[in-house]
């Protein structure tokens, strides 16, 4: 299933500017391979859990990522610049 949704998803975001995306674990279907891409191509969006609330950040590099105290990867705030919602084109739920 992984690795259809990376063949599927790939050929819909072409067009997009920014992806948002998420840090999958667990049971959770694995979007690492296009999240890898996507970093490289300086398209990735990923969240963070600030006090409560939820902010998008640009990753430019998957190793820019750091662990959550439940387990998930997250952008380090050093070097993650943040990014407004509106800017998002396509978001994956």
């Amino acid at each position: 299933a992984s690795r259809q949704a990376y063949h599927q998803l790939k050929d819909r975001i072409q067009s997009a500017n920014w992806i948002l995306s998420f840090a999958s674990f667990g049971s959770e279907i694995n979007l690492w391979p296009l999240n890898q891409d996507l970093a490289k191509e300086g398209r990735l969006v990923l969240p963070r859990l600030i006090r409560g609330h939820l902010h998008l950040f640009r990753v430019e590099d998957i190793g820019h990522l750091e662990l959550h105290s439940w387990g998930f990867l997250e952008p380090d705030l050093l070097d993650c610049c943040p990014i407004e919602a509106s800017l998002i084109d396509i978001a994956l739920i």
